[in-house]
């Protein structure tokens, strides 16, 4: 899944992203607040200004990543 395409989801309201491959993701200046990534790859993925509020990051792959 792409940066776009997550966003969009997450807009239209969907939170459970648990188990997506999301690496190489660039997000920056976005609130994700109570957001499901529970084991997600973010592997190399740059979150600049990314408010993820009470996200439930369990098991997340971080390796690489860029805050």
């Amino acid at each position: 899944m792409n940066g776009d395409e997550l966003i969009q989801r997450y807009q239209a309201g969907e939170r459970d992203f648990s188990g997506v491959v999301l690496e190489h993701l660039a997000l920056s200046n976005i609130s994700l607040e109570e957001i499901n990534l529970s084991s997600v790859n973010l592997e190399s993925s740059e979150l600049q200004n990314v408010n993820l509020h009470n996200a439930n990051l369990s098991h997340v792959d971080l390796e690489g990543i860029s805050w």
